[in-house]
């Protein structure tokens, strides 16, 4: 029985009813925003509604905590350095739930270090718009995430989910005649955790990643977790990327990337991840891997 119930949440209540979810966006932000102290409750149900969030294919898995490697491995290149002032560029941060772990992981081990971090995700805006029967969430660019007809919400222009032959075919259907519709924008949502935009010294910067030449500034840490991947990028494009981060980092900076792979179930429904982490400084004008 628990396998057919399973197998109906993933495949099909979260992809017919998932808007429903959307809309909770921004009464959790108020939530967390009016009530900081409620973080540990509300940031995990924040996460789960960002993690079935796909844009472009990738979705924006994130979650507390999931970075302690990493978090450790930038904590101790900041105590090495002489100057107590640093830049960090956090690449792919999602809603920033991981970036403001490392900012209070910082600002616990090295309390008298002043460390400004720039965060930047290619989406975090998100818009709902109203038409007369159908209504669409919209990424950033204006393409839809989510169609919503009454109280069924279909992802658009398919679902990553493997079985919902019934619902890609009816977006399918949907594409052909949803130019002729009218659509006027009536909400727009921040994709990013109301705790990082409270936090001063972190800025939270729509762009691309391949345009981090473009920030104009330099950086001591720079930090790609769970985005270089070649799931999504080519080998080519990931040599670019790295280009770009060589070419604004620091001499002697340190640039650190991370996957988190599924390890295996532990128990009945939980899942460990492993960050596999790769660590390199620049000398010489390039990056060189740490061993």
């Amino acid at each position: 029985m628990k396998i057919i119930t399973d197998f109906f949440w993933k495949n099909y209540y979260l992809s017919l009813f998932f808007h429903r979810n959307y809309e909770k966006i921004l009464s959790i932000q108020a939530e967390l925003d009016q009530n900081p102290e409620k973080r540990d409750e509300l940031i995990p149900e924040y996460n789960r509604i960002m993690r079935d969030i796909c844009v472009d294919g990738v979705f924006k898995t994130t979650s507390q905590h999931r970075l302690v490697k990493t978090d450790e491995i930038i904590v101790d290149f900041l105590r090495s350095m002489k100057k107590r002032e640093c830049a960090i560029l956090d690449v792919g941060a999602s809603d920033g739930t991981t970036t403001l772990d490392l900012h209070e992981r910082i600002k616990a081990a090295l309390p008298g270090h002043n460390v400004a971090i720039t965060m930047i995700d290619r989406n975090v805006h998100m818009a709902r718009f109203e038409g007369r029967v159908v209504n669409e969430y919209r990424d950033s660019s204006g393409k839809p995430l989510m169609v919503q007809l009454g109280r069924l919400g279909f992802r658009y222009p398919r679902s990553e989910y493997r079985f919902d032959i019934l619902h890609n075919l009816l977006m399918k259907v949907y594409s052909e005649f949803r130019e002729k519709l009218e659509f006027r924008k009536s909400e727009e949502y921040m994709l990013i955790n109301p705790l990082v935009s409270r936090t001063e010294t972190i800025q939270v910067i729509e762009q691309d990643l391949f345009k981090v030449d473009q920030l104009g500034k330099k950086f001591d840490v720079i930090r790609a977790c769970n985005v270089l991947n070649d799931v999504y990028f080519s080998k080519e494009q990931i040599q670019t990327a790295e280009r770009l981060f060589c070419s604004i980092m620091n001499d002697g900076g340190l640039y650190v990337k991370t996957r988190n792979a599924m390890h295996k179930k532990l128990l009945e429904g939980t899942i460990l991840e492993e960050e596999l982490t790769q660590v390199f400084r620049k000398a010489n004008g390039e990056l060189q891997k740490v061993e």
